[in-house]
C-alpha cells in the first residue's frame, strides 16, 4: 500500500482520488497516473471474460445452467416488478430517476458516483442475484475456521458473492479475480483499512492466494487472487495450486 504523495493518505496509487479530482480541477494532472485509471483498469477486469491467462472464462455448466445476463437480457430486467420493489425498500431516496442497479450500487456503498459500464453491468447483475430475479449459483467458497476476525468473516461471503455475479456474466468462478481495496471497500462496504487486515487474514489462512498481475499503462501491475472454493457435491474444498 502507498502514500498519496500530495497528502499522505493510504491509496493504492501515488495520488489518491481525493487529490487526484483536485489536480485535475487545477488541470494539472500528475503525470505519474491517476488513480481513475487504476479504477477503470479494475472494472475493466471485473467485467471481462477474455482478459484471464489462467481460466477458461466460459460458462461453466456444471455450476449455473441459466442464461449468461448480458446486453438486452440483462437490461430488459428493470422493469421486472421484483428489482421494482427491492430498489423501493432500499433506496427510495437515493437518485430517484435514475437506473435501479446505480441506485442500488449508491445503497450498498454508501457513495453516489458515476459507474463505468463494466462496474455497471457487475452491480446490475447482483442487484438481480439479491433480489431473487435468478437463483443463487452453485458454488461455494470454503468454510471458514471459528478463530477468523470480523472483518474477514464480514469480507468472505461477500467474495462469493462477487464471484457468483461473475459465473452469472459468464465467467468461470476458478479464474483469477482483482480484489484491490478501493473496489472491496464498496462491494462489502468496509474500511479500506479493513478490507486490507481481512485480505491479509484470509492469505494467511490460504482462503486466498497470489495469482499473478495485470498490466496497468504507466501504473503498477494489478494483484489477481484465486479464492478457495467448495466442492458443492462432496463438501471438500478445491486445493489452490502452490503459490
Amino acid at each position: 500500500m502507498k502514500s498519496c504523495w500530495f497528502c499522505g493518505r493510504e491509496s493504492i496509487t501515488d495520488l489518491c482520488s481525493a487529490c487526484d479530482a483536485e489536480q485535475r480541477r487545477s488541470g494539472h494532472p500528475d503525470p505519474r497516473g491517476s488513480a481513475t485509471q487504476v479504477e477503470d483498469a479494475i472494472t475493466g477486469l471485473l467485467g471481462t471474460s477474455t482478459w484471464v491467462p489462467l481460466g477458461t472464462s466460459t460458462r461453466d455448466a456444471s455450476t449455473w445452467e441459466g442464461d449468461v445476463l448480458r446486453g438486452d437480457a440483462l437490461a430488459d430486467l428493470d422493469n421486472d416488478p421484483r428489482v421494482t420493489s427491492f430498489i423501493e425498500e432500499i433506496a427510495r431516496e437515493i437518485a430517484p430517476g435514475k437506473a435501479p442497479a446505480y441506485r442500488y450500487a449508491a445503497a450498498i456503498s454508501r457513495e453516489e458516483r458515476p459507474l463505468p459500464r463494466p462496474e455497471f453491468v457487475q452491480w446490475k447483475r447482483r442487484l438481480l442475484r439479491e433480489c431473487g430475479v435468478v437463483s443463487r449459483p452453485a458454488v461455494s467458497l470454503a468454510v471458514l475456521p471459528g478463530e477468523v476476525s470480523p472483518h474477514a468473516r464480514c469480507l468472505w461471503p461477500l467474495i462469493e458473492l462477487l464471484i457468483h455475479v461473475r459465473l452469472l456474466g459468464g465467467t468461470s468462478p476458478h479464474d483469477p479475480l482483482p480484489l484491490t481495496r478501493r473496489f472491496l471497500r464498496r462491494w462489502v462496504p468496509m474500511s479500506e483499512g479493513a478490507v486490507r487486515a481481512a485480505m491479509e487474514e484470509l492469505e494467511a489462512l490460504e482462503f486466498v492466494m497470489r495469482a499473478g498481475t495485470y498490466p496497468v499503462k504507466g501504473m503498477r501491475p494489478l494483484n489477481l487472487w484465486l479464492v478457495r472454493v467448495r466442492d458443492e457435491h462432496s463438501g471438500a474444498s478445491q486445493e489452490l495450486p502452490p503459490a
